[in-house]
């Protein structure tokens, strides 16, 4: 700086360019003058000298040592392999060391270096050789959980003022600590899913975690992790067989960056499952052997885990049931068929029960065998023309259905088996042609088939008759009669041998008014007028012609809503009250209606008690008439009188089982009259004698009597007014018919005191007592004449 008559403003400056150039500058204002250098290079250090010349005085000389301090410029850490770490250090093992380096380059003079973990200094040093690089190492023994994220700092200065850091994280492996299956030990049931969750925490990075079964690893899983990466879930979807049984279900877990120690639970399975079922036919049985009238048994074999506790049998799905009768037999695991026939047969299976559930067996076809029969709902009877060609079906069933066929043709005069050249066989089925000439040639067709069973027992039997108009209709009703219809319903007569079709006319004052055709003997017609009568005619008609008509008239009912079309006008109603005088009245008629009640029922106890004491007495009355003239092997016929009317009472011998009672009435006294009704019912009697037996209506109610069989033990007489019987008892010219059966030797055993003329007057009275009239002993009836004139003793019933 030259100032040399300028002044300090005016000054001259000059820096030398190779040195400092414009980063020096004098400052001579500054009290003493400063030497400014901006950006101070380490070059700049050495020895400054000021240098003062003035004019009049010694040039002065001052010299300052610069000396130039350079902060570290870069620091560098790596690890033990040499591998520079700038952010993260690992990751390293639980239980690992660890060893870094720090080092400091281009620091002058040297710096002091320090190794801190987290805020604690764990080593430190100050270097004195100016060297271009120094180094600082830190080692760390048994790295634990608790080192994760550390971090290492390492520091560099060498001055007051400024220092140089680098940070690493240390990152570090951790083994899963646990793994652990949530709801274990539990058993599982063949072919159900299931969700097992296997969890396992503790790792890091994230556990792997796997299923293993008996050693086979198990592929379908859903991993999730959490969201801090401590906890993975493993879930597995598992659907057990019955042969999983005793087998390792196990989970491992597993972190491979840190060690080979994997971590393992799980558990023996126990695997429950639905019964299987199948059915075994019996040792001895062919399934294809199987004939009516075998017995036959199955076994139903199950494999259950737990153990079946019921089994069930079904016959094409229907349940069966223990039933000795019918020949079904269920024991145990066991089912017995006896005498099977073609309704036993059908799809069989077992149902066997455990705690898991039901399981039901594959179905056994049960196949039958038998010979062929007669199938239900075949024509039976053919009505064919002369000269008239007739198909006759003949359907069986059989099992095999191979059958063979076989038919003959018998009348009243010959028998013989049908030509092959008339027979055509369809399965099951064959087919007759058969074309009547003469009368000879209507008769029986009897079919009959045979298969590899056996024969068929009893032939199919087809009647072939001469074809003919229908007969007529009979016991038309009519029901169900409205203004506008009615339904007709007659009972069918025979077809003629032929299909038939029924008809039904409807005509009003000679006009047809409706025409009805049925497949079957009922019409409903429709549509008719109100309160008017019809005629209707109904007859039958198959191809040879029609049936005579049955005529039946039919009256509709009148059209009631014309009748009753008019409109009801309500008319307001008082509301009922019930006041003080008509509840008085009303309690006096209770009262009275109680009274007349309560009476009524002292005088019937009372009569009862009279009645009782009459019967009691009568009981033992000494009063008995019994009269009787000689033995006789036939009936014996009592005529009795009784309020001057005769009367032919037949005795009821109940010793005697041809003879029935029905009832017996109450005897009714009427002017010294007394009547003892008596029916006697009869078995198989197709005309029986009833009031025809009786000599006019007013003996109307008086027994009658015919015969326990038919055509068997009738005897027939003839009474007249030459017997010794009273006149009374007929009238004048006329007879009437006795009927009885034949009997032992029997009589009525009577009281000595009462003849075959006063029995009507005893038996009145015993009626009344309540007494027997007599007992069955050997006597002499009275001797009754018959048709002829000729005597003979006849024993009356």
């Amino acid at each position: 700086m030259d100032i040399r008559e300028r002044g300090y403003k005016n000054a001259e400056r000059w820096s030398d360019d190779r040195v400092f150039g414009p980063r020096a500058y004098f400052m001579p204002e500054k009290q003493p003058a400063h030497l400014l250098v901006d950006n101070i290079k380490s070059a700049d250090e050495g020895v400054y000298r000021c240098r003062v010349d003035f004019k009049f005085a010694q040039t002065r000389n001052s010299k300052v040592i610069l000396s130039v301090i350079i902060p570290p410029q870069k620091l560098i850490i790596t690890d033990e392999v040499g591998k520079v770490r700038t952010t993260v250090v690992g990751p390293y093992a639980e239980g690992a060391s660890l060893a870094l380096t720090c080092s400091v380059h281009g620091a002058k003079p040297a710096p002091e270096v320090t190794w801190l973990k987290g805020n604690q200094i764990v080593n430190e040093k100050i270097f004195t050789s100016n060297l271009d690089v120094v180094s600082l190492p830190i080692s760390l023994e048994k790295l634990s959980r608790s080192d994760l994220h550390a971090e290492l700092t390492c520091k560099a200065s060498n001055n007051n003022r400024t220092n140089l850091s680098a940070v690493v994280q240390l990152d570090m492996n951790f083994r899963p600590l646990n793994v652990e299956i949530l709801e274990p030990n539990q058993s599982f049931v063949a072919g159900r899913k299931y969700e097992l969750i296997c969890r396992s925490w503790g790792s890091r990075p994230p556990a792997r975690v796997t299923w293993w079964n008996e050693g086979r690893r198990l592929d379908k899983t859903k991993d999730t992790t959490s969201s801090d990466g401590n906890t993975t879930n493993s879930i597995l979807h598992f659907v057990p067989n019955k042969d999983d049984a005793g087998k390792y279900l196990c989970c491992k877990a597993e972190n491979t960056q840190v060690s080979q120690d994997i971590l393992e639970t799980g558990w023996k399975l126990q695997i429950n499952y639905l019964p299987e079922t199948r059915i075994v036919l019996g040792a001895s049985l062919k399934a294809d052997a199987i004939k009516e009238g075998a017995d036959v048994y199955f076994d139903c074999i199950v494999n259950a885990l737990p153990a079946s506790f019921r089994v069930e049998w079904k016959l094409n799905g229907r349940l069966l049931h223990h039933n000795i009768g019918h020949g079904i037999i269920i024991s145990n695991h066991s089912l017995v068929l006896q005498k099977v026939n073609r309704n036993s047969a059908g799809n069989y299976t077992c149902i066997a029960y455990n705690a898991e559930g039901t399981g039901e067996s594959n179905a056994f076809d049960l196949n039958v065998l038998y010979t062929p029969t007669c199938k239900s709902n075949q024509t039976r009877v053919y009505g064919v023309a002369k000269l008239e060609k007739v198909n006759i079906s003949c359907e069986v069933e059989a099992n095999p259905s191979d059958v063979v066929f076989k038919w003959s043709f018998n009348n009243s005069q010959e028998s013989f088996d049908i030509g092959s050249t008339y027979i055509v066989k369809s399965g099951t089925t064959s087919t007759v042609s058969h074309t009547p000439h003469t009368e000879m040639d209507y008769g029986t067709l009897m079919c009959s088939a045979s298969n590899k069973v056996g024969h068929q027992r009893l032939p199919c039997v087809f009647h072939i008759i001469a074809a003919g108009k229908p007969d007529r209709v009979s016991n038309c009703t009519a029901e169900n009669v409205t203004a506008t219809s009615f339904y007709l319903k007659c009972l069918e007569g025979y077809n003629g041998g032929m299909p038939q079709t029924f008809y039904s006319e409807i005509e009003l004052k000679s006009i047809t008014e409706a025409n009805i055709s049925s497949a079957v003997s009922r019409f409903h017609v429709r549509g008719l007028r109100p309160n008017t009568r019809y005629l209707v005619s109904v007859y039958a008609a198959n191809i040879k012609g029609r049936s005579e008509p049955y005529m039946v008239e039919i009256t509709t009912l009148k059209n009631f809503e014309h009748i009753f079309s008019f409109k009801e006008v309500e008319q307001p109603r008082e509301k009922f009250q019930l006041n003080t005088t008509m509840t008085i009245i009303a309690g006096v008629v209770f009262s009275l209606i109680l009274l007349a009640c309560i009476v009524a029922t002292a005088i019937q106890l009372y009569c009862s008690r009279i009645e009782n004491q009459h019967r009691k007495n009568s009981r033992y009355s000494n009063e008995s008439v019994v009269e009787s003239d000689e033995k006789s092997s036939d009936d014996i016929v009592n005529k009795v009188i009784l309020n001057n009317r005769n009367i032919t009472i037949v005795d009821n011998d109940e010793k005697d089982p041809d003879i029935i009672p029905q009832s017996t009435f109450d005897v009714v006294e009427n002017d010294n009259c007394a009547h003892q009704q008596l029916y006697v019912s009869t078995i198989e009697a197709k005309v029986p004698v009833a009031r025809d037996f009786y000599i006019d209506n007013t003996m109307a109610n008086y027994p009658s009597y015919c015969t326990l069989r038919n055509d068997v033990g009738w005897k027939s007489y003839q009474v007249s007014k030459d017997t010794n019987i009273p006149t009374k008892v007929l009238k004048e010219d006329q007879q009437f018919i006795i009927r009885t059966l034949p009997r032992k030797n029997s009589a009525l055993v009577c009281s000595p005191s009462v003849s075959w003329d006063n029995y009507a007057t005893y038996s009145a009275r015993s009626a009344r007592t309540a007494s027997p009239i007599c007992s069955m002993q050997d006597q002499q009836p009275p001797v009754v004449a018959d048709s002829v004139g000729t005597s003979k003793h006849e024993s009356a019933v």
